[in-house]
């Protein structure tokens, strides 16, 4: 899963483990609720990739989320 740190001056940032690799995205200077809303997020999208729910396209970063097309 991910976790969130707090940096200085109220900035935040997520880190997670994709793939083997830990990943960390900056999240600036916003308020801990929304950071926390941010980091919701991507936990579900995470969810949703490891169900299948969601694909991870190979020429975006891994935040870069797309729904799958149907058959």
């Amino acid at each position: 899963m991910a976790s969130l740190e707090k940096r200085y001056d109220g900035r935040y940032r997520i880190v997670f483990c994709w793939q083997g690799e830990r990943r960390y995205h900056s999240l600036g200077k916003m308020p801990e609720r929304e950071a926390r809303s941010c980091l919701d997020r991507l936990e579900e999208s995470l969810r949703f990739v490891d169900r299948g729910l969601l694909e991870v396209r190979r020429t975006l970063t891994s935040a870069g989320f797309s729904f799958p097309a149907e058959s």
